[in-house]
């Protein structure tokens, strides 16, 4: 995007304060909806990406409980809370299933800024565009179980296939 992250690869550790009660619902919705690996504590709940390649350290996104934390839906009512991330999911097939239980779940989300854009920003509306694009994105952080909002947090989905993926071609060593 306009002004970039230059030579910036990763950042190992990113945490997001967020309201009481809500670490839970955040860790069911990366781990049943996105398919990954969640780590909890009381009033914190942490996600490990590992890229699986020797020598590149794990990445670690953390929420915790904080009482002065933003309003959960913080993002869809101040423009400074608008941000979002981008994460890889490990292999296609991973890429499939958390595209897919996003959708039953209803959450995948269309954003209108990158309407139009090139299609590997874009957003997918179906699988075959996700697919196409080696990314979807979501933004409503919601415990699987009963619906409730956890925290919004627009996400970029992304396959390995990506044209950005940070660790050059997907399956090379």
């Amino acid at each position: 995007h306009a002004g970039g992250s230059g030579p910036l690869l990763a950042l190992s550790r990113a945490t997001m304060h967020v309201p009481p009660g809500k670490a839970c619902a955040i860790g069911r919705f990366y781990e049943q909806i996105l398919g990954l690996a969640v780590e909890e504590e009381a009033g914190r709940v942490a996600v490990r990406f590992e890229s699986g390649r020797s020598g590149l350290p794990a990445q670690l996104l953390a929420f915790e409980e904080a009482a002065d934390a933003p309003a959960a839906d913080a993002y869809d009512v101040d423009e400074a809370a608008a941000v979002h991330i981008a994460l890889y999911v490990r292999d296609e097939a991973a890429f499939v299933a958390a595209f897919e239980r996003a959708e039953a779940a209803g959450i995948v989300y269309i954003n209108p800024r990158f309407e139009g854009g090139p299609p590997e920003f874009a957003s997918a509306r179906t699988l075959g565009e996700a697919v196409a694009y080696g990314q979807f994105r979501v933004k409503d952080c919601c415990d699987p179980a009963t619906g409730r909002l956890g925290v919004v947090l627009e996400h970029e989905v992304r396959s390995p296939s990506h044209r950005a993926f940070p660790l050059g071609v997907a399956g090379s060593a």
